[in-house]
């Protein structure tokens, strides 16, 4: 059975980057003291307690990404949940919800740049994410700092994107002008 034989070959990937020190991930596993529980160490009881694959889109992931491979702290995830659960993922408490700062520039419509210049500057989490319309130019405004934010440009709509490539097409806009046809006489 493939999705079986796929599960024996999970379970020895685990067992590889865990326990074996020539293994090119060992460091970020065994390495860092990431243990497989004894009873794991046999495959019947692997299956059993993690139960058959969903998809081929899901691999094993660890909930607490410190922790050992063992009953209750590992899952079924997809790779963009494993995205989001990985050591260098940076989370933020806003309104007493946590979030991935992925997940919050998505919702938000600001960008890295402008959440991370926000902060450096000495916004909250909240102040660089916050937004104030302008009704009046149809702009968003940073509560901290005051500066302007065309949402707009940032999330792409049809409407600028039209506007530019109209632009571009009358020459308003930078850019590379075209081409003309060569007048040179080839040999």
């Amino acid at each position: 059975m493939k999705t079986l034989s796929n599960l024996r070959g999970i379970w020895a990937s685990m067992k590889h980057r865990c326990l074996n020190p020539k293994s090119k991930e060992y460091k970020n596993y065994g390495g860092r003291g990431i243990l497989i529980c004894e009873r794991w160490m046999t495959y019947a009881n692997f299956a059993e307690d993690m139960g058959p694959r969903p998809s081929f889109q899901h691999s094993i992931d660890r909930i607490d990404n410190n922790g050992n491979y063992e009953p209750g702290n590992c899952r079924w995830a997809t790779r963009k949940e494993q995205a989001n659960n990985k050591r260098t993922t940076i989370r933020l408490t806003l309104e007493g919800e946590t979030k991935t700062l992925t997940e919050v520039f998505c919702q938000s419509g600001v960008t890295r740049g402008t959440v991370y210049r926000r902060i450096k500057s000495g916004a909250s989490p909240e102040q660089a994410l916050d937004l104030v319309h302008d009704s009046r130019n149809g702009t968003f405004r940073c509560p901290h700092c005051g500066g302007l934010i065309n949402l707009g440009r940032i999330m792409g709509s049809a409407k600028s994107k039209a506007k530019a490539k109209a632009s571009r097409e009358n020459g308003k806009l930078g850019g590379r002008p075209k081409k003309q046809p060569s007048t040179r006489k080839q040999k």
